[in-house]
């Protein structure tokens, strides 16, 4: 299984259950009921693997080739969604201490430039962070007190305060704030805008040259709420 797909069975498992929990906007593609979602999966990361011939896979799972090519065109954006979901998931006990200790720090009432330097310091321990945007915002009015962002960040921040004010847009700061997820990833809604009709997901992103963005709410003690956005 491994040399076909590039994934143990395990890991093909744990894609399987995290597609199957996700709950699918009605325009998205289904894969072929003949196929099943567990077939599909493995058909697509076996033609990604391999770059194989459509055909040559239809004949292994008994199928014409339009069934795998529907299968791949269903699972892909899926298949994307489940890796970048379980991207920045913990694993073992140095990680697990790192992020205990950016917690921590994020209750010892620093001062906002105190706090910007060791949470974007102690987050770059625990996920690979090209650039950052790290803001203080009141927690009454959910509007930034203050803001730094490094480059290429700071080159599109009249873009990036634009889209959270003025425009529609998605994984906005005051969402996040106020929501039960307080991580939200550029990819994983880039879905939802194109299912919805398209809202403005990308324009940020394009602008500061990065292909990966995340924004998480930081908790804080002192009386306030931080936004922190990294990209890579």
């Amino acid at each position: 299984m491994y040399h076909t797909t590039g994934f143990t069975k395990a890991e093909i498992t744990e894609l399987y259950a995290r597609i199957e929990a996700r709950e699918l906007s009605p325009r998205m593609r289904r894969w072929p009921p003949i196929l099943g979602l567990r077939n599909a999966l493995t058909v697509t990361l076996t033609y990604l693997r391999r770059n194989r011939v459509q055909a040559e896979i239809a004949e292994n799972y008994g199928v014409w080739q339009p069934a795998i090519s529907r299968a791949i065109s269903a699972i892909t954006p899926l298949l994307v969604q489940a890796l970048l979901d379980s991207l920045c998931v913990m694993t073992g006990p140095v990680t697990q201490r790192q992020a205990a200790l950016l917690i921590e720090r994020c209750y010892a009432g620093l001062d906002a430039a105190a706090l910007r330097e060791e949470v974007l310091r102690r987050i770059r321990r625990i996920v690979s962070v090209d650039a950052a945007f790290f803001g203080t915002v009141d927690p009454a009015t959910l509007l930034f007190t203050s803001a730094v962002a490094e480059e290429p960040l700071q080159a599109a921040g009249p873009l990036f305060m634009e889209n959270e004010f003025a425009r529609q847009d998605v994984n906005k700061f005051a969402v996040l704030a106020e929501s039960g997820d307080p991580v939200g990833s550029l990819d994983r809604a880039a879905v939802t805008c194109a299912d919805d009709g398209g809202v403005n997901c990308a324009g940020a992103r394009r602008s500061s040259g990065l292909g990966y963005r995340r924004r998480r709410r930081l908790p804080s003690g002192s009386g306030r709420r931080c936004a922190c956005e990294a990209g890579a």
